[in-house]
Parts: structure tokens; sequence; C-alpha cells
């Protein structure tokens, strides 16, 4: 993680302004993105949590595929346990076996 963004994540609103944060004139807070642009304080916070959120998804799809690969859960305590729903599991099981059956036909 490189400093504006942990800068961003870290630091109260009063520390951004003495820290390079400005205000425009209707009030609102720029802040520099992790490459020194300078954006819209509530903007940079959005794409951040949207960021967040895409990753925690994808730790719960990664999770689900390498216990329907381990193959000792049923499809209904993995999409329990990963937080996924029963038709996701069921479709990450679907892509699991056509990836085998390519590996498969290579051979």
């Amino acid at each position: 993680m490189n400093l504006p963004e942990r800068w961003m994540r870290q630091c109260s609103l009063s520390e951004k302004m003495r820290n390079g944060g400005r205000k425009t004139s209707s009030g609102r807070l720029l802040c520099a993105d992790r490459n020194g642009v300078e954006k819209d304080y509530m903007t940079l916070q959005m794409n951040y949590q949207e960021k967040y959120e895409q990753g925690i998804e994808q730790e719960k799809i990664d999770s689900a595929m390498r216990m329907i690969e381990d193959g000792y859960l049923p499809l209904e305590k993995i999409a329990l346990y990963s937080g996924l729903t029963l038709e996701q599991a069921l479709e990450l099981e679907k892509e699991l076996q056509l990836k085998s059956k390519r590996c498969f036909d290579f051979n």
C-alpha cells in the first residue's frame, strides 16, 4: 500500500485538511489520490469502498472454489461457509467442471 492510499484511510478529516487537503468554494474537500491527482474526497472514499467490496466478494468466490475443489463438503455447506448463495456455488461447480473437462481434452 502506498503512502497516499494509507493516508486516505488513516487520517481524520481535519488531518487531511492540515496535510494538503483543501476545500473548494462550494465547501467540498479535495484530496490527492494515489497518483497525486486531486479529487473530491467523497469520490475517493466511494472508490475505495467499491474496491474493498469487490475484494471481499472475490475472496468469497476463491474460498468456495477451494472448498469445491477439495470435494469433502456438500454445496449447501460451501454456500453457507463462504457467504455465497447456493446458486452461486452451483455455478462455480459448473465452471470448475468445465475447466477440468477442457484440461482433459488437451491431454
